[in-house]
């Protein structure tokens, strides 16, 4: 298959972070508004799911949201993570939902 120049561009990111006030590291995800629902989200979690298992040795994952996030609450559980609790990680006192995963 060949990639044109003119299609390569960012539509969103997805990665590992490993935050101080979490236990585990925390996977990440963000589309731009045109592309939320085409399943890129899944596609890019997925694959750095496997690298974080396999590259690097991580036993278990773990995501923050907030509770009205209603698409990403959903990307998560078809990711395979589960609800844990409720939490405040940072200073502003957010409540955000955790979930999270054993690789």
């Amino acid at each position: 298959m060949q990639v044109k120049a003119e299609n390569l561009k960012t539509i969103g990111t997805c990665g590992l972070l490993k935050r101080d006030n979490l236990e585990h590291i925390d996977i990440e995800f963000s589309m731009l508004p045109e592309y939320h629902g085409k399943g890129y989200g899944y596609e890019a979690a997925s694959e750095i799911m496997k690298l974080a298992k396999s590259e690097f040795g991580i036993k278990t994952i773990c995501a923050i949201t907030l509770p009205i996030n209603k698409p990403s609450i959903y990307l998560l559980e078809k990711l395979g993570l589960s609800y844990q609790k409720t939490v405040k990680p940072f200073d502003d006192d957010k409540e955000l939902l955790l979930f999270a995963k054993d690789l």
